[in-house]
């Protein structure tokens, strides 16, 4: 029997999705920590108001947070 799984309640994506996300992060030199902070809690912060959140509000999600490392 599986376990709630933390991650899903806290962000909305599930483990194997997270650690996939992980990985990318760190092929590419970006902090998972960050990863979390920045891009994933905003996520799930914007699906909970927004039902429709489509590919164009997350495209400007995940632009926000990298405009901030450059």
């Amino acid at each position: 029997m599986a376990g709630i799984d933390r991650n899903f309640i806290h962000y909305g994506i599930r483990t194997q999705d997270l650690d996939l996300i992980r990985q990318m992060a760190e092929a590419n030199e970006l902090d998972t920590e960050w990863l979390c902070d920045e891009v994933l809690k905003t996520y799930h912060e914007q699906k909970v108001t927004n039902v429709d959140l489509d590919d164009n509000a997350v495209e400007k999600i995940i632009n926000k947070a990298l405009n901030k490392i450059k």
